[in-house]
């Protein structure tokens, strides 16, 4: 969390999605784009440009992108800080800028420069989740070469618990000149 988020969710009884525009910051939404692709047990589509509303009361939407035109209909929507390994907030509604698809290796060299530590690194590449490995996950999708991108570095970490986020875009690199 940057010190303009932690001051600003520290100093606010209430903070905006408006407020979170005027940092200038990019904020993601992780999701599954078919039902039945995650852990979670929900499923939104999300369409750039087209405002989504939370429909289940019990989970809110994450949000993305702030600079849209449609933007001044959902910027006081209220924003909940909710941290993890992403540093996630959670809102009502969300106006998408753009989806990727865990298929494009280029989606998953932008993942892993998302993380910020080592450890974020390792959990995201290296533990199980409860469909499997990643790379067994992306394999059920039908997305080959993510999987076998992601089972090279799931074994490189096995075998070097210190190899790095930019070891890893460099295997990426390389694959993609090799197969693709």
């Amino acid at each position: 969390m940057t010190k303009e988020l932690k001051d600003l969710f520290e100093l606010q009884d209430k903070v905006t999605l408006k407020d979170l525009a005027k940092t200038g910051l990019t904020f993601w939404r992780f999701s599954q784009s078919e039902p039945g692709r995650s852990v979670e047990p929900y499923f939104e589509q999300y369409i750039p440009g087209i405002i989504s509303t939370a429909k289940n009361s019990e989970k809110k939407l994450y949000f993305v992108d702030l600079n849209d035109r449609n933007f001044q209909a959902i910027e006081n929507c209220e924003v909940k800080r909710v941290g993890y390994s992403f540093e996630e907030y959670e809102c009502d509604n969300l106006l998408p800028a753009e989806n990727y698809s865990l298929e494009d290796l280029d989606t998953l060299k932008m993942l892993i420069q998302m993380t910020k530590s080592h450890v974020v690194f390792v959990s995201m590449c290296a533990n199980d989740t409860n469909k499997g490995k990643l790379w067994q996950v992306l394999k059920s999708y039908g997305f080959t070469h993510s999987s076998n991108v992601m089972k090279q570095i799931r074994s490189k970490l096995d075998r070097q618990p210190n190899f790095t986020q930019e070891e890893a875009l460099e295997l990426i690199n390389k694959y993609i000149k090799e197969y693709l």
